[in-house]
């Protein structure tokens, strides 16, 4: 989670380099801080992927399909500690499988941990840069990345949504949270530790971040809002591919 600032210049801001290194990074070291940080921010995550389950619930067969349910497959990008996202799905239904990526390693650590309650064979973990991700079309009911997709320069934001569109089943959602406002590059040297907390994230603007949304994921948008703190607030946008209705 981050600042919205903006950049004032038009140009796009210079990406660091080793970016994905950096922010690995960071995430390791910072772990154990930003999970207790992020504590407050659990109830408007479950909030949201209760709307993002409430619109799959609610969307009917595709026409001329009698082919019985099967049980549905989560991925979450930039997962975390596994916690709340991951833990809810799999607690709700046992049959539910997740695909669990985070870029930090430590992170990842402690998804294994929090997750192995749930049994043997539920959760496949992908570690690693989330653009870097290959899975065939169609491949899930469901895409989550919550606070992630903003440590993405500009650019591969729009090669991630293009993606994540392939990845997800006809019928199925996404639901995504990004920078509320147009932001080219921002790097924080201390965010959350004083002495290791160098971060970086950036933010296409809500409106850019719509059109790509349709025009390159191939989505219906079905809700959006503007939601969080004081300092974090972001753009929540629920999509589905197929069947939606545009707002």
């Amino acid at each position: 989670m981050a600042s919205n600032a903006n950049s004032t210049t038009d140009a796009p801001a210079a990406v660091p380099e080793h970016l994905k290194d950096r922010v690995k990074a960071s995430y390791d070291a910072i772990a154990t801080e930003y999970n207790d940080w992020t504590k407050d921010h659990w109830h408007i995550k479950t909030q949201y992927l209760d709307k993002l389950l409430g619109h799959l619930e609610s969307a009917p067969p595709a026409k001329g399909d009698s082919t019985p349910a099967q049980p549905r497959r989560y991925l979450e990008l930039g997962c975390g500690a596994g916690v709340p996202i991951l833990d809810t799905l799999l607690a709700r239904d046992p049959a539910t499988t997740v695909v669990a990526n985070d870029l930090s390693t430590a992170q990842i650590d402690l998804a294994r941990s929090h997750l192995a309650k749930h049994g043997a064979g539920r959760v496949e973990y992908a570690p690693g840069d989330m653009l870097a991700l290959d899975f065939p079309a169609n491949s899930f009911d469901a895409v989550i990345a919550l606070y992630s997709i903003c440590h993405l320069p500009p650019a591969e934001q729009v090669d991630m949504f293009r993606k994540l569109g392939g990845w997800v089943k006809p019928g199925g959602g996404v639901l995504v949270n990004v920078t509320n406002e147009v932001n080219k590059g921002l790097t924080l040297d201390t965010w959350l530790a004083d002495d290791k907390g160098w971060m970086y994230w950036s933010g296409l603007g809500p409106e850019e971040t719509l059109k790509v949304v349709r025009e390159q994921a191939g989505l219906d948008v079905v809700e959006t809002a503007v939601d969080g703190g004081v300092d974090d607030t972001f753009f929540w946008i629920i999509a589905r591919k197929g069947g939606g209705v545009s707002t």
